[in-house]
């Protein structure tokens, strides 16, 4: 058996699954898709965040050259940050 069979096996259950989940949930997108519209028109910005590696989405949308301007990442370095200055505070 070679690797391409397999590749081609692979890349049909994953096309698959994602055939599924644009089905099963495109009434959901497409509600969160105009929860963006409508934020980015009344001058809001589309917060984004990930916790470990999920992190890396985050920021692939965010630091992507030619990406949408209005997102902004939330990430743990922003929330250090913010914990810093809190504790700083208090001395």
């Amino acid at each position: 058996m070679s690797y391409e069979i397999e590749l081609v096996k692979f890349k049909d259950v994953i096309d698959g699954y994602i055939s599924e989940i644009i089905k099963s949930e495109s009434e959901n997108l497409n509600r969160a898709a105009e929860e963006c519209v409508t934020s980015i028109l009344k001058g809001g910005l589309i917060y984004i965040f990930g916790s470990g590696h999920s992190m890396l989405m985050a920021l692939e949308l965010f630091y992507r050259a030619g990406g949408l301007a209005y997102i902004y990442p939330i990430t743990f370095y922003n929330l250090a940050d913010i914990a810093i200055n809190h504790i700083l505070e208090f001395y």
